[in-house]
């Protein structure tokens, strides 16, 4: 019995230890992740940072339109900078997808719009709880007139996820893209919430061609011009090459300078899913 228990005690250690270190690997990335990085406001158009994914809020006389709506702490200084803002104009929320760092600040816009793609109800529960849930799904666009702005909100189809949405604000050519853009990290790909890791390249070809984008807002990382949309297209085809040469490690070196979240997004990552699903269609 001591034995037995000597055991039990050298196996929690050893997973103390494992857990310890995946907390000290991984909590640079998570910090930053967590973290508001920055408020830029400028003429009715706040961007907010960080904290989860990158958030927008948009004002016009009649409304504010809160684009992603962060999670844990971040989300509620969202709402709050968001409160003050609005007064007493209504709020509309989107979701660009079901993630919960981009959706997990819903459930204090009580009473308010919010909108996300198409998803089964009972997937986005499981993800993000009852109290997060839109108020309705977008099967296809919505164009709403802010002001001198005009908003187009686009269910662009599915690559992050089953359902990824877009906002495009026309006046100034700027985008809100979601995880579907990211700015120098690598994506985390989970086919549980439907991502579909070679499909990326065509839903960025039909963002192409249906904005014109002088300013991306990527769902994590900095703002951008649009030239992220070829740099991200190469690497989706980088990787794809990867997928089926292991031996070019020139493509792989490329992107060694971009940010990783250990075990869930890097080189290797993409690539095992690229397979994954090359092998699916033979």
């Amino acid at each position: 019995m001591k034995k037995i228990w000597k055991i039990s005690l050298w196996t929690l250690g050893v997973l103390a230890l494992v857990a310890g270190g995946l907390v000290v690997y991984m909590y640079p990335t998570m910090k930053q992740m967590m973290s508001i990085q920055e408020i830029r406001s400028n003429d009715k158009l706040t961007l907010v940072l960080g904290g989860g994914g990158n958030s927008g809020i948009l004002e016009s006389d009649s409304l504010v339109i809160i684009i992603d709506t962060k999670m844990s702490g971040p989300a509620k200084e969202l709402y709050e900078l968001a409160m003050q803002k609005a007064g007493k104009r209504p709020i509309l929320v989107v979701n660009t997808h079901v993630h919960g760092d981009h959706s997990g600040g819903n459930k204090y816009y009580k009473g308010a719009r919010i909108i996300a793609g198409i998803y089964d109800e009972k997937l986005w529960r499981e993800q993000n709880g009852q109290e997060n849930m839109p108020t309705e799904w977008l099967k296809d666009s919505l164009t709403i007139p802010m002001d001198d702005e005009t908003v187009s909100i686009v269910n662009i189809g599915r690559a992050h996820t089953y359902s990824d949405v877009v906002v495009y604000l026309h006046k100034r050519k700027m985008l809100f893209a979601g995880d579907l853009i990211l700015n120098k990290i690598h994506p985390v790909l989970n086919p549980v919430t439907g991502c579909v890791t070679l499909n990326y390249p065509i839903v960025y070809n039909r963002i192409s061609q249906r904005f014109d984008i002088q300013t991306i807002i990527p769902g994590h990382g900095t703002t951008t011009g649009v030239e992220l949309l070829q740099t991200l297209k190469q690497y989706f085809s980088d990787m794809e090459a990867l997928a089926k040469d292991d031996t070019r490690q020139d493509l792989k070196a490329k992107y060694a300078h971009w940010t990783v979240l250990p075990f869930f997004a890097s080189t290797d990552n993409t690539i095992k899913h690229i397979k994954a699903e090359l092998a699916q269609r033979k």
